[in-house]
């Protein structure tokens, strides 16, 4: 489900004269998908920096282990469904990163909240 308040990522615009126009634009492959799923979770990068070590050290370990099993998905022979199964994972990890995020925004919007998130910087520089 969307978070409230957080902008849905606008779709890139496609050059005009480049082939992938002529491509039904229903069915993007799933290489397509997996690469927008990968630009969206770099997106958030700047705001997941921002979260407690505890969610941004989760969130930044499944996406290296996401990373690592795409780079062994690039090896031939890899099908369609393999590839479809990796995205929902991805999907899945892009989805937790907003929720994060947006929670913390929360928190920090709570009266008290932004000092108690403020203690814990003071105690990991």
């Amino acid at each position: 489900g969307n978070v409230p308040g957080f902008p849905e990522p606008a779709p890139a615009p496609r050059p005009r004269g480049s082939k992938a126009a002529k491509l039904p634009a229903a069915e993007p492959s799933p290489v397509d998908e997996i690469m927008g799923s990968m630009k969206d979770f770099q997106k958030l990068q700047p705001e997941m920096s921002q979260l407690p070590q505890s969610s941004y050290g989760a969130l930044a370990q499944r996406a290296q282990e996401l990373y690592g099993r795409f780079q062994e998905l690039q090896s031939p022979g890899t099908g369609d469904s393999q590839l479809r199964a990796f995205h929902s994972l991805l999907s899945a990890l892009v989805s937790d990163a907003r929720e994060a995020i947006a929670d913390h925004r929360a928190t920090e919007a709570e009266p008290g909240g932004a000092a108690r998130e403020e203690d814990q910087r003071r105690e990991e520089e």
